[in-house]
């Protein structure tokens, strides 16, 4: 299957731009790697639920920390790598190690950008022109501001 990348989520990384897309073989790998969608969804967002005596999960409480670093670059990297697939392109990805090694992006950044396209994936929601944001109609170039 061939598709634009005319509504897929750009990513740039040391002066290069790519396509982003969250599919569900993206979420079948996010899956194997975590073993449960809700963790890797907690993981993602640096959430860490509140476990009560029974080992009960009470995903409505719990503590803030930083995102899963392992789990973020990969889910980037996963994006990448299917959104190169779908749009049968002729260009190389950054590596798993580049995305480790680049510091253009805070983790809590790249898992923020990570925790959307997953986000949007699980919902269902469907893209809109590039460039328009789903929620506020602003730019979601992924692309560092100083």
């Amino acid at each position: 299957m061939i598709l634009s990348n005319e509504n897929m989520t750009e990513f740039t990384l040391l002066g290069q731009t790519y396509p982003l897309r969250c599919d569900l073989i993206v979420l079948e790998k996010i899956q194997d790697y975590v073993g449960d969608i809700l963790e890797a969804e907690d993981k993602l967002r640096g959430f860490k639920p509140r476990v009560d005596g029974d080992g009960v999960i009470d995903r409505t409480t719990g503590n803030w920390t930083i995102p899963d670093i392992g789990l973020t670059t990969k889910a980037i990297f996963w994006m990448l790598q299917e959104a190169k697939v779908v749009t049968s392109g002729s260009y190389e990805i950054p590596s798993l190690e580049t995305l480790k090694q680049q510091d253009e992006y805070t983790i809590q950044e790249l898992a923020l950008i990570a925790f959307r396209e997953f986000e949007d994936c699980i919902s269902g929601k469907k893209k809109k022109k590039k460039g328009q944001s789903k929620r506020t109609g602003t730019k979601t170039v992924a692309t560092k501001t100083s």
